[in-house]
């Protein structure tokens, strides 16, 4: 008896049980790759603060800190979910988003729409803005720019909840809480070092 979900963010309820990528981490080890390119002027853009782009941008914080440099809520863009009101919301950033050398996006998908932006702007990527995403779900080809980001890994969150779920039918899984499953960078041609 219960639920045993994959990237819901129902937390506490009794019987539930998420399998949940690790948005943290995810926002730290991509905050760190930036920061060893030497980007110290990093912004990230996501549609929402909430439950997994909340946590990355937790994590991308955290890593700035710990390297002595500083990231305020001025550094974090949020743009609408409605496409027509994102592109306004775009337009309205850029002057804003030119002070920056590396974008943190909370999706490859919103990454793809930054970058296609930028470069309609005449900006390059990476050579004048690096551009990085989340969850390694844009397929080869779609971008001229092969966009950096932390994949998800499907495949062992779907084992872990299949695990669980045997478990609980079989009497022994617990009956609630979070199983978080690392994922990993995967580097593409998206971010450019900068040399000190």
């Amino acid at each position: 008896r219960g639920i045993v979900s994959i990237d819901s963010y129902l937390q506490n309820q009794p019987d539930f049980i998420n399998i949940s990528t690790d948005d943290f981490g995810g926002g730290y080890q991509m905050g760190k790759y930036l920061i060893s390119q030497g980007h110290t002027k990093i912004a990230m853009l996501a549609d929402n603060d909430v439950t997994v782009d909340h946590h990355r941008w937790m994590g991308l914080m955290q890593a700035m800190t710990e390297e002595g440099l500083s990231l305020s809520e001025q550094d974090h863009f949020i743009f609408s979910s409605s496409e027509p009101v994102r592109e306004l919301q775009m337009e309205q950033f850029l002057p804003k988003l030119r002070d920056y050398t590396a974008l943190f996006v909370a999706s490859d998908f919103y990454a793809l729409e930054v970058s296609s932006f930028l470069q309609s702007k005449g900006i390059r990527v990476p050579e004048d803005i690096s551009v990085v995403g989340y969850d390694d779900y844009i397929y080869p080809g779609i971008c001229e720019v092969g966009i950096t980001t932390y994949e998800v890994d499907l495949a062992e969150m779907a084992r872990c909840a299949v695990g669980v779920l045997l478990e609980k039918m079989s009497g022994r899984g617990q009956n609630h809480g979070i199983h978080i499953v690392e994922g990993h960078l995967v580097i593409k041609d998206s971010v450019r070092r900068i040399e000190a």
